[in-house]
Order: structure tokens, then C-alpha cells, then sequence
């Protein structure tokens, strides 16, 4: 399926039922949490959809999360 934004796979990391991604999307780098047999490789471009309901931002200066990214699942704020 065609998405509008497309990133680099700048590395994937195993991590059992899930696999975290580093991707860079413009300037950016954003790390994405995937099914663990999710099979990327580096350099490769993919497609990227967003859940914003399960999208987290970070203050670029801080590193703090910004209140009112993501959602809450029970007992994470």
C-alpha cells in the first residue's frame, strides 16, 4: 500500500514480540516499535502510517516527553 512519508531504516533491534526501528525521515530520526518479525534492513526505504493515538513526542531540548502525546494505557502516564 502507497503512504504519503517514506523514511530509511537506519537499524532494527529485536526485542522478542516486538522489534524497535531507527528510521530517519527528513532530519529527523524517529524510533518506531514493530511486530518482532518485522524484516527490515538497513537502508531500506519504507512506507510509514502513524497511530497517533500511540504516538509519543519528546521535547527536543528536554528530552521530556510532551504531555498529552500518546494515549495512557493503565498504569503509564
Amino acid at each position: 500500500r502507497e503512504t504519503l512519508w517514506k523514511a530509511m531504516v537506519l537499524g532494527v533491534e529485536p526485542a522478542g514480540a516486538q522489534s524497535w526501528a531507527q528510521l530517519r525521515w527528513g532530519d529527523h530520526v524517529l524510533r518506531a516499535m514493530l511486530p518482532g518479525d518485522s524484516a527490515f534492513a538497513p537502508d531500506q526505504v519504507v512506507g510509514l502510517e502513524i497511530d497517533t493515538m500511540c504516538l509519543h513526542l519528546f521535547d527536543a531540548h528536554t528530552g521530556e516527553r510532551i504531555p498529552g502525546s500518546g494515549y495512557r494505557r493503565s498504569g503509564n502516564p
